[in-house]
Parts: C-alpha cells; sequence; structure tokens
C-alpha cells in the first residue's frame, strides 16, 4: 500500500511541475512581454559602439525605456530600426 501512495504522491508532484511549466510557457509566449537590453548588447546586435547607441537614443532614433535610471531598450525596436535603416 505504501507504494501507492507513493506513487500518487509523485503524480500530484509532475502535475503541479507541469502546471507551472504551462503557466511559464503561457507567459513567455504573450505578445504584450516586452524583452529589454541593455545599450552595450543593443551595439553588439547592432555592431556599433555602445556610445553610438547612447547618440542615437539621444537623438530620438531608438526608443528607450528608463529603469530605475539604467537605460534598457526593446528587442523589438531595434529590429525596427534595423528594417527601417537597411536598404
Amino acid at each position: 500500500m505504501s507504494q501507492f501512495v507513493d506513487l500518487r504522491t509523485m503524480q500530484r508532484r509532475v502535475d503541479f511541475a507541469l502546471s507551472e511549466l504551462k503557466e511559464i510557457s503561457d507567459l513567455l509566449k504573450r505578445t504584450d512581454v516586452e524583452f529589454l537590453i541593455s545599450p552595450q548588447e543593443a551595439a553588439e546586435i547592432l555592431s556599433v559602439s555602445r556610445q553610438y547607441v547612447y547618440n542615437l537614443a539621444t537623438e530620438g532614433k531608438l526608443p528607450t525605456v528608463r529603469l530605475g535610471g539604467a537605460m534598457r531598450i526593446r528587442r523589438s525596436d531595434i529590429e525596427s530600426f534595423i528594417r527601417e535603416n537597411t536598404g
């Protein structure tokens, strides 16, 4: 009988873990979730200097978000910038 109880407990744990994974998966699939990157990461993606990214932000050519004083850039804004500035 104790094996049966252990299997039931294990099944509950598995079910719980699966429900948690589904929640995480659903969250990642939401379209309103924006991934923010640092100016350094943006510079690496664009193959430019970090200072150039700051200049683009200051000139209003690249939208930014401030989090506790730190500048962050939406990944989607980087993608838009690339599309708009390539031939």
